[in-house]
């Protein structure tokens, strides 16, 4: 990981703490309660996936510098004695010019783990340990708190997809892990749609899916397992040969997969979410008028539309409020550029505020864009793949105000931030998880 002084300013430009990234004053080894609370940001990043901590800067995000650098070794040591385990943090401190004065900054990077973390003692060792024996803690709402079961879920999933993708240890597999990777913006849009045609190269992408996602195999393990010849598992997984039924059969009471696995579009194992009742619910609760919920259909077609317009809109948002962060011009159509004017003449006040209030959809946007095969909005849905059901449902509620249907086949979507723009005040409100709703605060 190369870390610099425009990492830094990178995320010090976002405006506020977020999930990968937290403000720290100084690393303090002396002070027990200090560095243990160092250490629960550590273990809360490291198990949400990575992320940085901004050295020398206030919780208010003042610049203050900091008084003294840490050695890594040292560091490195500190925490593997304080936690009983190694966790490979990268430091990086440069100079940095405040008025007449210049001061020390500090970036320390903190890897994503390859497992679940959690400390094997309390730290401190007191009454009310900040960390605490066996507790696994994870990033949520720009905090390090104790993990809840969908945080684990979240953790779970992607160890399990690290794992997955780096169990293939024999030569010659090369082929069956890189085959699909060019055409998987492709494949989210046909599972958003729930469009699916049975066919030899349909079926080998989901023999493929099974053996990458649900095996700890090698592929000619696989293939002896599924009964299929070795030097014939590559024409299977590319659709030269079709699987017969007797493989399905095989495969689902193998690896415990839905009865209709086969028979159904799916995206790495995940069949399209906007199928669970609780993002569907989501989405029709904002239709306007209610009555025209009738004619909507059911093939996916409408649910795609509105998930790939809010996951356009949120970059359409990060874009306008952290146009420095983006190296390429946005192409904005009228109505963007006119929104965009107005932000700029925007108040720091009004900025802060909608950055504030939205900061759940700006986490949505892709801190890493080096992958140019899928644009961020495709990178948004990729992850939203891998999310539960609540969690995009929440995306769904905080973005969307209302859909209007009064035109047959033509929805407009009112977005809520635009709203807010437009009327250059920042409306109040807080999500009620319960009722999947936003109410007045």
């Amino acid at each position: 990981m190369t870390l610099s002084e425009k990492v830094f300013w990178d995320y010090y430009n976002l405006g506020r703490e977020d999930d990968a990234c937290d403000y720290k004053r100084e690393i303090k080894f002396s002070d027990k309660e200090a560095f243990a609370k160092f250490l629960k940001h550590v273990l809360a990043i490291s198990n949400f996936g990575g992320g940085y901590l901004l050295l020398g800067v206030s919780d208010d995000r003042r610049i203050l510098g900091i008084e003294k650098e840490t050695d890594q070794a040292n560091l490195g040591d500190k925490v593997e004695a304080d936690l009983g385990f190694p966790i490979d943090l990268q430091l990086y401190y440069f100079t940095h010019q405040v008025d007449e004065s210049s001061v020390r900054l500090g970036l320390v990077f903190i890897p994503p783990s390859t497992e679940i973390l959690l400390s094997v003692k309390d730290l401190p060792s007191a009454n009310d340990p900040i960390v605490r024996k066996g507790d696994v803690y994870y990033r949520r709402n720009t905090r390090s708190r104790k993990a809840t079961a969908e945080d684990y879920k979240s953790l779970l999933k992607r160890i399990s997809q690290k794992q997955a993708s780096n169990t293939t240890v024999i030569e010659n597999e090369a082929s069956a892990l890189g085959r699909i990777s060019k055409h998987e913006a492709i494949k989210i849009a046909k599972v958003l749609q729930n469009r699916f045609e049975i066919n030899a190269a349909e079926l080998g992408f989901k023999l493929w899916e099974v053996w990458k996602f649900k095996s700890r195999y090698s592929k000619l393990e696989f293939a002896k397992l599924m009964r299929i010849e070795a030097d014939k598992i590559d024409k299977y997984f590319d659709g030269e040969e079709l699987m017969g039924l007797d493989h399905i059969i095989l495969a689902t009471k193998l690896f415990d997969l839905p009865p209709d696995y086969f028979f159904r579009p799916t995206y790495n194992m995940r069949f399209p979410f906007w199928q669970e009742d609780i993002v569907k619910y989501s989405i029709l609760a904002l239709v306007q008028p209610k009555a025209k919920i009738e004619d909507i259909d059911n093939n996916g077609s409408f649910y795609s539309l509105i998930i790939n317009e809010l996951a356009d809109k949120i970059c359409e948002l990060h874009v306008l409020l952290f146009p420095a962060n983006h190296n390429e011009p946005a192409v904005m159509n009228v109505k963007q550029k006119d929104l965009g004017q107005k932000l700029v003449t925007a108040s720091n006040e009004l900025r802060s505020a909608l950055a504030d209030k939205y900061y759940k959809l700006l986490e949505q946007y892709p801190r890493n864009t080096q992958d140019r095969s899928l644009v961020p909005a495709e990178l948004i849905l990729e992850h939203w793949f891998f999310a539960t059901g609540e969690y995009i449902a929440r995306l769904i509620t905080e973005g969307i105000s209302e859909i209007d249907l009064t035109t047959p086949n033509k929805p407009v979507i009112k977005f809520r931030f635009e709203q807010d723009l437009e009327r250059a005040e920042v409306k109040s409100e807080r999500y009620d998880s319960e009722n999947l709703e936003m109410r007045a605060r």
